[in-house]
């Protein structure tokens, strides 16, 4: 439910609602039997797949600082939001979206190496690596991610350090 509540979060902050009580009331929602349950379920029907999302996302479109903010009356423009039941919806398939993605990592490469994946960049450009060094280092850089299966910054400066060297000669 994290994961979910992971893609719902940032709609929610975008649209000046109130993100806290939201995931208060999801989590709540989710112990509603007395064991915590999945929020999100997933079937294969008709050739088609097919998500569902079941708790309250209780939200607003009118006051309060979606009125007032300059950002979330963009960003409720952007989405063309007409009624708030309009904005649960979208939050709602957000969710899902974000959920399907977690899904899909697990079933493939699993979650913590499609996030180092994500995160070579950040360490690239943490290390110093300019533009043309993140993109030379990159297909190295998944690559020893795959053999070690983890990847340090320290790693990362070490490999860019070996490239310069490399580069200078």
């Amino acid at each position: 439910n994290k994961g979910v509540m992971n893609g719902i979060d940032p709609v929610l902050i975008a649209t000046g609602n109130d993100w806290r009580a939201v995931e208060a009331a999801v989590h709540s929602y989710a112990t509603r039997h007395g064991r915590y349950s999945a929020i999100s379920t997933w079937r294969y029907q008709d050739k088609q797949l097919i998500g569902q999302f079941s708790a309250p996302v209780v939200v607003g479109i009118v006051g309060g600082v979606t009125a007032l903010h300059p950002t979330a009356k963009m960003c409720l423009r952007m989405l063309k939001v007409t009624s708030a039941n309009h904005l649960s919806r979208i939050i709602a398939a957000v969710g899902l979206v974000q959920n399907l993605g977690a899904l899909k990592a697990l079933c493939t490469e699993g979650i913590i190496q499609g996030h180092m994946k994500l995160h070579i960049d950040n360490l690239l450009l943490s290390a110093g690596a300019t533009g043309a060094e993140v993109s030379a280092l990159k297909p190295e850089l998944e690559a020893l991610l795959a053999h070690h299966k983890r990847l340090s910054l320290a790693d990362v400066t070490t490999k860019l350090a070996h490239t310069r060297q490399r580069a200078v000669k």
